[in-house]
């Protein structure tokens, strides 16, 4: 599933592409599962003709900003993208948006991902329902602390839960976890000041590098677990060659190195 860095980088494209230009033409097509709270013409209507002003991200969700005060809300689900057209064919298009500049496609090959028309960004779910988004707002050391104390879910979990910090996702939390040298399934609770400070401080630093490298997996760090952690590999290991072991921890699949986090 497209995570923070890779929605900020959607993001960019369309505020690179779209931003101060008309939508001439808008085309999108009748899907009940990714147009799920309005019908497909009601945004076709809402978008045609009007100027794009900004755009903006919160977590997994991006947005893309009109003149009317519209905004329309994507999310990407498990497979879902935003791609500037340039004559290649390009398949599951859910939404086609043209200007006089450039066309731009939001494609949805599982149809998990959302388009949706919103008037009151944070006012509506599912902005509302969400957490500080750990890139632009990164809660300050004692308000991080403040969110794992006392708290019985794992650490994995907790860094899972949308409610409380928007946008980590299961590569992320693997990631932060991997470098903070914490064990996914340790109850957030057990954590002393020195472990949640490393680990916000791991979140900040890799989230900074994978937003700069626009999410480009080829420019991140050889030693991130990130490049060994797929497909559940039984002779998987590390760069330096330690080990890793497979468990599902807060209902999802987990990589993790026990010869280094405890």
């Amino acid at each position: 599933m497209p995570e923070l860095a890779e929605v900020e980088t959607f993001r960019r494209i369309l505020h690179d592409a779209l931003v101060g230009q008309r939508l001439d033409h808008v085309d999108a097509v009748e899907d009940t599962l990714v147009f799920d709270d309005v019908h497909p013409d009601v945004i076709q209507q809402a978008l045609s003709g009007r100027t794009v002003v900004d755009t903006g991200r919160h977590g997994k969700h991006a947005w893309m900003s009109l003149d009317n005060g519209a905004h329309l809300l994507l999310h990407f689900g498990m497979s879902g993208s935003v791609v500037v057209e340039d004559g290649e064919n390009i398949s599951h298009v859910k939404l086609r948006l043209q200007s006089a500049a450039n066309t731009v496609v939001y494609r949805c090959p599982r149809r998990i991902g959302r388009l949706r028309l919103r008037h009151d960004l944070y006012g509506e779910p599912p902005l509302s329902k969400l957490g500080p988004d750990p890139y632009t707002a990164l809660p300050d050391a004692d308000d991080f602390a403040s969110l794992f104390r006392r708290r019985q879910k794992t650490i994995k979990g907790m860094l899972l839960d949308q409610s409380i910090l928007a946008g980590v996702g299961n590569w992320l939390a693997d990631e932060v976890l991997y470098q903070s040298r914490i064990a996914p399934h340790r109850k957030a609770a057990s954590l002393d000041d020195n472990d949640i400070q490393l680990l916000r401080q791991r979140l900040q630093e890799v989230l900074a590098l994978a937003v700069d490298v626009r999410a480009d997996e080829t420019h991140f760090p050889k030693h991130w677990l990130f490049h060994v952690r797929w497909g559940k590999q039984e002779d998987a290991a590390t760069h330096d060659g330690l080990p890793l072991q497979f468990d599902t921890v807060a209902g999802r699949t987990t990589a993790w190195v026990p010869d280094l986090q405890s």
